[in-house]
């Protein structure tokens, strides 16, 4: 819903801006507001601004609320060498530069901005940005050097240089690769950066026509007397536009609704007249990536061990260059990480079954002091909350020894040394389906090394002692990598080697296989035969140590029922809390004779961990599981002192409402 408005309001008198759909159907809306005096007015908050489209108020986020503290203006100078040919002489590029040269300087003294020389192909640098400077410039444009990777400079470096024009010298002849301009020309419109274009030699007028359709930018004649006052009145234009924006705000669209919108942004308590906008709906193959966060990435050092792990967005190679970070499902895929609840585990190889409860028994009973302070507000809860400790019984099932093998290979060979810590990463996500759980064993961080002179045997060793962590993702997660390979037929890719290797598998099936074994390319792969399965083990070539990985690179994951979530998706920390208190519930609902450490630590972690998140505040969500958790425990608690009997009580309650009523 939109936001109440504030008071500053009152103090715009005039307004001015634009509107970006290319993200359709994240709205972009840039306002200039002024006071009477012309100078900005500040202090407006999402309230004050009165966005409606197609007549409807639309719920803003003010992303910027101040003008940017240096406009800035890219030339993108083409020196390859198709264009150099068509100076003739060093004396006629020589005067063209000047011309270039002076006008800069000349805007730049009507409406201050900062400017900087790179070539197609390049990329701006944030040292290099500087005032229009006669020699700076002349010798930026003389050093200039190019290639002819013309949309990618247009997709990747002029929305991340934050200009706000860019200039392209060019004959827009590009020799990008044809499936990566789309991608590319996306970009560039979510960026709603003007690009002039003043084509040089001989042009791709095509491309030339895309650019500008793209980008809104006037097409210059280099020929042209008139060339120094239009390109003068391009920059000054762009750049005080963008010098006056003092204001950007985003909202979400409806995905319904015509292809022409109307928009309009009005301010409360001004006088001032609405702005009035319309935009087309892109096509979904047109559409821009949203803006957002690519990739969220967990560097994790244990002794002379390093390594990298994605917790979502975009993989990264091992040079560190990112893959498409316009891509919209890895943005959403990062954003849901950045949201989630990540938690590692570091744990002595040797760990026992008694040593992990009793982690799991004295975290969860450092939530008393919390539950106790809760109704003393934010305040009181963070003083509390200075000896809270979380160790989810998911991460302690997962780190519960599984015993190497029984067989005579296994009773005979050579005993096997921890090489460090074992490391894993649980992380506890929210969607729109539910709660997620995903367990990363980290492979480089979970290794053995056997002993002995026979170093076959010590590798098949490490082999065993290691290859139990990915079994227990297996038991513990409906959904796993070893799972998913169970007892497939097996085919090697040795290290560095590539999907190619595996000659029975088609084009399509090594194509959708390369990301994952290229991120493992260090390691020896085993991957089912069939080659339609997206996961594989990777074995790690120095020591054998062995552990299964997923298509996004981790082990496993799992989602809960959609019976067992609250209705208000908003209420995230309670729904990842009741969701692990539900896998204690569940495994009680169940029963055995000998219930596994897993059921065991997570009834007694889960159940204090929810009442701690709902049971002393419980939402009122009526007809859902969630709801009647709480109103029983409501009910139940009041004679109960004990926290832990309290919560203990609750989870009781919630199975006998969900065996009740049938819900899952």
């Amino acid at each position: 819903a939109p936001a109440a408005g504030g008071k500053a309001g009152a103090l715009v008198a005039a307004l001015g801006g634009s509107v970006v759909a290319a993200s359709f159907p994240e709205i972009e809306v840039r306002v200039q507001a002024h006071q009477a005096d012309g100078s900005s007015a500040v202090g407006l908050t999402a309230g004050d601004f009165q966005v409606t489209e197609g007549g409807v108020a639309q719920a803003v986020t003010v992303i910027a609320n101040t003008a940017p503290a240096g406009t800035r203006v890219l030339v993108i100078y083409d020196t390859s060498g198709s264009v150099t040919d068509f100076w003739g002489s060093a004396a006629k590029r020589t005067a063209f530069e000047t011309t270039l040269v002076s006008t800069l300087v000349s805007a730049a003294k009507a409406t201050p901005f900062l400017v900087q020389v790179i070539g197609v192909g390049d990329s701006a640098h944030e040292d290099k940005w500087a005032a229009p400077d006669p020699a700076t410039l002349t010798a930026a444009l003389a050093a200039v050097a190019s290639n002819s990777d013309v949309w990618l400079t247009l997709g990747r470096s002029v929305p991340a240089s934050g200009a706000a024009a860019a200039l392209l010298i060019s004959d827009n002849a590009a020799l990008d690769v044809p499936a990566d301009i789309p991608a590319f020309r996306r970009a560039l419109r979510a960026s709603g950066v003007p690009v002039a274009c003043l084509p040089l030699g001989t042009v791709d007028q095509a491309a030339t026509a895309l650019i500008l359709a793209d980008t809104g930018g006037p097409r210059l004649d280099v020929k042209s007397p008139a060339l120094a006052s239009k390109l003068g009145a391009f920059v000054g234009e762009a750049v005080g536009a963008a010098s006056e924006t003092n204001y950007r705000l985003r909202y979400q669209a409806p995905d319904a609704g015509p292809a022409s919108r109307a928009v309009r942004v009005a301010i409360a308590g001004s006088g001032a007249a609405p702005l009035q906008f319309s935009y087309n709906v892109p096509v979904p193959e047109d559409r821009a990536a949203p803006s957002g966060i690519a990739g969220i990435y967990l560097t994790i050092r244990v002794g002379d061990h390093e390594t990298v792990r994605r917790l979502g967005g975009v993989r990264v190679s091992e040079r560190g260059t990112p893959d498409d970070t316009a891509n919209a499902m890895a943005i959403a895929e990062a954003m849901t990480a950045l949201n989630a609840l990540h938690t590692i585990s570091f744990e002595p190889a040797s760990t026992t079954t008694a040593h992990l409860l009793d982690d799991v028994i004295s975290a969860a009973l450092t939530a008393e002091a919390v539950e106790k302070a809760w109704s003393g507000g934010p305040d009181a809860i963070i003083a509390a909350g200075g000896g809270w400790r979380r160790f989810p019984a998911t991460l302690a099932w997962l780190m519960d020894p599984v015993a190497a093998g029984s067989s005579l290979a296994a009773a005979a060979g050579p005993a096997t040394a921890p090489d460090g810590l074992r490391v894993t990463v649980l992380s506890d996500q929210t969607g729109a389906d539910g709660v997620t759980q995903r367990s990363d064993v980290v492979p480089i961080l979970n290794r053995a090394i056997g002993r002995g002179t026979d170093a076959g045997a010590a590798f098949g060793a490490a082999m065993r002692a290691t290859i139990g962590a990915s079994l227990r993702e297996a038991d513990a997660f409906s959904l796993s990598a070893a799972g998913q390979i169970g007892s497939a037929s097996l085919v090697a890719i040795p290290a560095l080697a590539t999907a190619d290797t595996v000659v029975a598998w088609s084009p399509a099936q090594r194509a959708a296989l390369a990301p994952m074994l290229t991120e493992y390319a260090a390691f020896h792969r085993l991957l089912p035969a069939s080659g339609d399965i997206a996961a594989m083990w990777v074995i790690d070539p120095d020591t054998g140590s062995t552990t299964a990985v997923g298509a996004d690179g981790r082990g496993s994951g799992t989602l809960l029922p959609p019976c067992l979530t609250p209705s208000d998706p908003n209420e995230a920390t309670a729904f990842i809390s009741v969701s692990i208190a539900l896998i204690g519930a569940a495994c009680l609902a169940i029963g055995t004779s000998e219930p596994s450490f897993g059921c065991v630590g997570a009834d007694v972690f889960g159940a204090v961990s929810a009442g701690l998140a709902a049971f002393t505040a419980p939402p009122d969500v009526p007809g859902s599981a969630f709801g009647a958790f709480s109103y029983g425990v409501g009910l139940a608690s009041g004679g109960i002192d004990s926290a832990a009997g309290r919560t203990i009580m609750a989870v009781l309650l919630l199975i006998a409402g969900l065996l009740v009523g049938g819900r899952c």
